[in-house]
């Protein structure tokens, strides 16, 4: 009696694990057709696309690694490269091959010697040009221009920041050479979910648009004005919000906001000295 009951035990483990099997086998090439569909463009394309948009040929790369990642709901491939002077960081979207994110930095030692500036005689006016020069855009086209002189590490930079047409850049330029220390731009709002294997924008209509969050933003600060704004829709533990900062008379506001109800999740000041 005892073997026909332990016999019976392992033929229910047995017929378990065969369905855990078969479920998860399943559950696993569901995952792979899904991912499969979503990568229309291949790791070469994704590098070449990297390598045009920094203005790098490819005979100047040193190294060079392409993966793929999921984040925030979009496939996209992370590429790396470096040059004799600088590395290179770039998210491509797995899709369209458009550029998600991108920043680049000097290497150590590199000495950029067509700053065209004197030893500390760079000013912010000629930091702004030099960072909207190479992003390749007009000043009259930009929001939330600003130019601030910081140190780090015993160097003294100039930190640009503005956004154009939806995406933010964010440029470190140093006093002394003229030299882009290190260079960073986001698309704002790039906000992917995953819908039967194709990426979509999120445009749903729960969701507030830009121009009403805007508007929500600056009726809270009179006087304020969308030149000084920097804004961008992100989700956070599941839940999509608007987060930004806004500088007005000398005062430096940071918020967020959920972008299903227009409440304010976060509001603080910050007064200049």
């Amino acid at each position: 009696m005892k073997t026909k009951k332990r016999k019976s035990r392992w033929l229910i483990v047995a017929a378990v694990i065969a369905v855990l099997g078969i479920g998860g086998g399943t559950v696993w090439g569901i995952w792979r057709a899904t991912e499969a569909a979503a990568y229309t463009v291949t790791k070469e394309q994704a590098l070449q696309a990297a390598y045009a948009h920094a203005g790098v040929n490819e005979n100047e790369v040193v190294t060079q690694r392409v993966t793929r990642d999921h984040d925030d709901g979009i496939y996209c491939y992370e590429v790396d490269f470096t040059t004799d002077s600088h590395h290179y960081d770039y998210d491509i979207n797995g899709s369209d091959g458009s550029v998600i994110h991108s920043s680049y930095q000097s290497l150590p030692g590199y000495n950029d010697q067509t700053a065209g500036s004197s030893e500390g005689s760079l000013s912010e006016q000629d930091a702004k040009t030099i960072a909207l020069e190479d992003a390749g855009v007009n000043e009259a086209d930009t929001n939330y221009l600003t130019v601030k002189q910081e140190q780090d590490d015993g160097v003294t930079y100039y930190d640009v920041e503005f956004c154009v047409n939806g995406t933010a850049y964010d440029y470190e330029i140093s006093v002394a050479t003229g030299q882009i220390l290190s260079c960073d731009h986001d698309q704002e709002g790039h906000h992917y979910q995953h819908h039967h294997g194709t990426n979509q924008t999120v445009s749903s209509a729960e969701v507030m648009d830009y121009e009403t969050a805007k508007a929500r933003v600056l009726a809270r600060v009179e006087g304020a004005t969308d030149a000084y704004l920097k804004m961008e829709l992100e989700r956070e533990n599941g839940r999509d919000i608007y987060e930004g900062e806004l500088y007005h008379q000398g005062a430096e506001y940071e918020f967020e906001m959920d972008a299903l109800t227009g409440d304010f999740i976060k509001w603080s000041v910050d007064y200049e000295d």
